[in-house]
């Protein structure tokens, strides 16, 4: 074998090598998307549920508006809608505790190939916490890819398996806010790294209306805020707690 057939056979190694890799991050952010799909199938079978229940309410508000009159009508339509923020509200709430389990990584640049446990398990090493392979369910990149290398890079989704693990990271984060990815092997200049908790439209919305108006206490995932100084402090719970 001659030195350039030798070359050639150690590059195309390489290049398998790099096509199982990406094959094996395939395999695992589609069986996240599995994961999602069935937590995804019980919140609409539930909200299903619901759906029939406000139909049922909505017949019998038809029905006591022909026995009572407009008075018995407006007196249904409110316990409607107080039946509609409720659900409102528990929807807001499961919504959220899917996520009890999950932070992100955001401000580490993409590249080609990259290993995103490595990278997760490299940033809880930083932040002197002890993360086994194991306890990573997945993490993967989300949001749309990005054509333009100079845009933000997409933050990176990672769902452990206790959620107590979890919060020691969000917790060592907290104190080591200068985090970089120095060390991290990356082919681009150091920069820093924010870890949050994974919030949904909702919970962020809402904790940046309360942060405008000067207080935003968040206990079990629970927002509460006033809407100007000196006013009660009372929970959002619906959306037009944020208008």
């Amino acid at each position: 074998m001659t030195v350039a057939n030798s070359s050639e056979v150690s590059s195309l190694g390489e290049e398998l090598q790099c096509f199982r890799e990406e094959m094996q991050q395939t395999r695992e952010e589609f069986r996240a998307f599995r994961e999602e799909l069935r937590n995804i199938r019980t919140l609409v079978s539930k909200c299903d549920a619901r759906l029939h229940k406000l139909e049922n309410t909505v017949q019998t508000i038809l029905e006591s508006q022909v026995q009572y009159g407009s008075q018995g009508f407006k007196s249904e339509i409110l316990k409607l809608e107080s039946t509609v923020n409720l659900l409102q509200v528990d929807l807001n709430d499961r919504d959220q505790e899917l996520l009890a389990n999950d932070f992100e990584l955001s401000g580490i640049p993409e590249e080609s190939g990259e290993n995103r446990t490595h990278l997760v398990l490299t940033v809880a090493t930083k932040l002197d916490i002890h993360l086994e392979e194991g306890e990573l369910v997945n993490c993967m990149r989300v949001g749309g890819a990005r054509q333009d290398t100079t845009s933000r890079p997409r933050p990176i989704v990672v769902r452990l398996a206790r959620r107590d693990v979890r919060d020691d990271v969000l917790r060592a984060a907290h104190v080591r806010r200068s985090l970089t990815t120095e060390a991290l092997g990356l082919k681009s200049a150091p920069c820093n790294i924010y870890i949050n908790e994974r919030l949904t439209c909702f919970a962020w919305h809402a904790r940046h209306a309360a942060s405008r108006n000067g207080v935003c206490l968040d206990e079990g995932r629970r927002i509460f805020a006033r809407r100007k100084a000196g006013a009660p402090i009372n929970r959002i719970r619906f959306n037009a707690d944020i208008a």
